[in-house]
């Protein structure tokens, strides 16, 4: 569960207490969202362990936890939900769970409007808005960078499908 409760943490940094429309603004132009269908992405990569993925929507990209993810989240609290010992701790460790399973079942979301670039450098997935600063870069999972955790045929070729939809966006 620590390796994930990291990616919570992150999510729960960037997020603010208000929501609009339906999504969360994160402060950026990340935004929260309801997780997406594998099935709905143009374009779509996993991390290697399969636990994350980043989806390009119509004019979006979408990270998130897949249902693998999702499912190895719920049997690591599980898991840690059986040590506690008093009744207390139980019920408390419960909200605490649900809590986690309900921000960690929502995908981070950006317009590739603001990609400047897409491309695979120095052994990571790189998406660089207008201003020069990488987006999802924070991430991690286990202790590894999400952007960084990608096979480099797989990223190179999801980047240049998020610079060509880019591209098409800018027309």
């Amino acid at each position: 569960m620590r390796a994930l409760v990291l990616l919570c943490a992150a999510l729960s940094l960037a997020a603010p207490a208000h929501a609009q429309g339906g999504h969360t603004r994160t402060g950026s132009d990340t935004r929260f969202v309801e997780r997406q269908p594998l099935r709905r992405a143009t374009s779509a990569i996993q991390t290697r362990g399969g636990e994350v993925a980043l989806l390009l929507i119509d004019r979006k990209l979408v990270m998130q936890l897949t249902d693998r993810g999702l499912s190895k989240m719920d049997r690591d609290m599980d898991a840690d939900a059986k040590q506690e010992e008093s009744g207390l701790a139980r019920v408390i460790a419960g909200m605490v769970r649900s809590g986690v399973r309900t921000m960690l079942d929502r995908g981070m979301e950006y317009p590739i409007s603001e990609l400047r670039e897409a491309r695979y450098e120095n052994g990571r997935l790189v998406l660089e808005n207008r201003e020069g600063k990488s987006i999802f870069d924070d991430v991690r999972v286990n202790d590894d960078q999400v952007m960084e955790s990608f096979s480099p045929a797989e990223a190179r070729a999801f980047a240049a499908r998020v610079n060509q939809a880019r591209r098409r966006v800018d027309m």
